[in-house]
């Protein structure tokens, strides 16, 4: 039903007018006359005073502003969604391709997981972040959330896509990706790495890896890229454009067997304060060309067996004003 009633007044927050209602009018929209134009909601009436109250729709936003994190969405399954702002802006996409049914595969990974599967002994310390990784995580695989393991058993071959959601910005990342061997591919625009210090192995061993968009990456306060793209075999395209390494001192093996990569542009990268680079290029067996032209050896103590194996590249393709690079080649 359509009520009709005299030009309402405002009263700072409220809107005063003189519609008739019936008892459950709260929530009705109330509209101008002229141009039917939305300016509140209708919530109450003042029987002293006989007339009716509404909230302009100014008020009504905002205050659903501040509950909507606390809403429970349901979706069409009937499954509940939380619809966590922080959860939808701190997440990282990624698409697994799996090639047989009742295959039991891995999917995220940590430091630990990889200790108690092979032990590493005395980089226990220094990398620990299972803690970290599994109280802050949570995995939805086609939008279904499943309980955190690493390993994950899908029942069809296909397809499937895994949605990584951070609680809160975590500070390690090493390992997180290791050895994911059916990772195709990895969307982290909406990832935040504003915290993370360690970045060692990150995607080591995703073999299926073809390309990898790192242009959102703040990674001002990363100390260690170690083996980071290590044996990443199929990664054919690499963006690390925005990459910031002012601070990085180890990266050692950190492009070592990315052997489908035919070109690397690195002249962005800082290198005043790297320490280690052994075996930073090995194995780079289709790299034909690599812009040096930024590096700083200054404070290197280890270069050994940099390019090591990279058969397609010579004293030519690589753009240097590095003494010790060029010694090197």
């Amino acid at each position: 039903m359509v009520s009709y009633g005299q030009p309402p007044q405002l009263n700072e927050s409220e809107i005063i007018h003189y519609c008739s209602i019936k008892e459950g009018s709260s929530g009705s929209p109330i509209l101008l006359i002229n141009n039917q134009k939305l300016i509140g909601i209708h919530y109450g009436s003042s029987k002293q005073f006989e007339y009716n109250k509404g909230t302009l729709i100014i008020y009504s936003i905002i205050e659903l502003e501040k509950i909507k994190n606390n809403l429970l969405l349901i979706n069409k399954e009937g499954k509940y969604i939380n619809n966590n702002e922080k959860e939808i802006n701190n997440y990282i996409m990624a698409e697994f391709d799996i090639n047989e049914d009742n295959k039991e595969i891995r999917i995220i990974n940590s430091f630990e997981q990889l200790y108690n599967e092979r032990p590493w002994g005395e980089y226990k310390k220094e990398f620990e972040n299972e803690k970290e990784i599994k109280e802050n995580c949570e995995i939805r695989i086609n939008d279904e959330i499943i309980p955190f393991s690493y390993y994950y058993k899908f029942n069809k071959k296909g397809k499937y896509n895994i949605k990584y959601i951070f609680k809160k910005n975590i500070r390690n990342l090493n390992y997180i990706f290791y050895d994911c061997l059916f990772l195709t591919n990895l969307n982290l625009s909406n990832f935040n790495t504003n915290n993370v210090t360690n970045m060692k192995s990150m995607f080591s061993n995703c073999l299926s890896l073809t390309n990898l968009n790192l242009s959102n990456f703040n990674t001002n306060n990363v100390t260690n890229m170690a083996c980071m793209f290590f044996d990443c075999s199929s990664l054919t395209n690499l963006n690390l454009s925005n990459f910031n390494t002012n601070n990085v001192t180890n990266m050692d093996h950190m492009f070592s067997q990315c052997s489908s990569l035919t070109n690397l542009n690195l002249s962005n990268f800082n290198t005043n304060n790297v320490t280690n680079m052994y075996c930073m290029f090995s194995d780079c067996s289709s790299l034909t060309n690599l812009n040096l032209s930024n590096f700083n050896t200054n404070n290197i103590t280890n270069m050994d067996s940099m390019f090591s194996g990279c058969k397609k590249l010579t004293y030519n393709n690589i753009i240097s004003n590095d003494k010790k690079i060029k010694a090197i080649k």
